[in-house]
This record gives structure tokens, sequence and C-alpha cells, in this order.
């Protein structure tokens, strides 16, 4: 951290190699904004050859790799978690757990890792996703049936008559 606040220029400490990640990332967004370098473009970039390196931040990978089209996906599918987050909070109550587990997961992907190996955040979003859909239908069985038709016994064909 002094290293930081004094202004070192060797990127030796953690901190300061994530900080030159980030620039070289945005120099990367910037040469290919639209469509990225493609999937595994951020090595490439940045070590002119495959070496299985990531800029430690998912905004700063996906817009490498996807560009702003990427980028523009990655937002709305967080836009979509942030919905589902809010019908288990106004809902869910015995699931208010996703929230904080979420969070963590979701600041651990701005400062480690990338798309592959945060997989606990897409289970976790997974899991959000699919309680938010079963409180969803939770409510729609409250509501109350919708009007049946009375089948015509005339319709009744010997092939569908109980034996």
């Amino acid at each position: 951290m002094v290293q930081i606040l004094t202004g070192s220029s060797a990127p030796s400490y953690t901190a300061g190699k994530r900080l030159e990640f980030y620039k070289h990332a945005l120099m990367a967004i910037s040469e290919k904004p639209w469509v990225g370098w493609g999937l595994g473009g951020w090595s490439y970039y940045y070590n002119h050859g495959d070496s299985r390196t990531y800029p430690h931040n998912i905004f700063m990978e996906v817009g490498t790799e996807q560009g702003l089209l990427g980028l523009a996906a990655l937002v709305l599918f967080l836009a979509a978690m942030v919905l589902s987050l809010q019908t288990i909070w106004k809902d869910g109550r015995n699931l208010i757990f996703l929230l904080p587990v979420l969070a963590f997961s979701f600041c651990v992907t701005l400062l480690s890792g990338d798309l592959d190996y945060n997989r606990a955040l897409w289970m976790w979003c997974g899991v959000a996703i699919a309680a938010s859909r079963v409180l969803k239908t939770r409510w729609n069985r409250e509501l109350p049936p919708p009007p049946r038709f009375v089948r015509d016994s005339s319709l009744i064909t010997r092939s569908n008559r109980a034996f």
C-alpha cells in the first residue's frame, strides 16, 4: 500500500500489478472497442501469446475479450440479478442469505480470478434466479384459479372414455 501511495513505478506488488493489468485492459478495449479481442484475447494482448493470464477484474476481462457488446450483455445479466434479488428481498425472507453471498462473490470478481475461475458467482446467480422464479410461481398459485370450461359431453369419444 505504501508503494502505491508513494507512486512507485515498479509493479512488483499485487496492487501495482493489477493497476498495470487495468491500464493494458483499457488500452486493449480502446483498440477493439465493439467486439474485443476474442476469448483468451487478454493474454494474447498483454503477453503477446497464449499464457492463460487475466486482468483480475470481470469488467476488464469481458471488455477486453468481448468488447462493449460483451460488457452490455454482462450489465444486462447483472441487472436481471438485481431484479431477482429485489424479489427475494421483498418476498423470500428465508432466502435473504443470498444477498450477502452474491455481494461477496461479485466483489471477488472485481479483484481476482477470471470468468471461468469464478464459478461460485455463476452458481449463486443461478440459485438466485431460480429462487426468484419459485417465488413468482408461488405468487401465481395464490391468485384465484381461472374459470374452468365445461367440456361438452358430445365431444367425448369412445377412445378417451373411462372403461
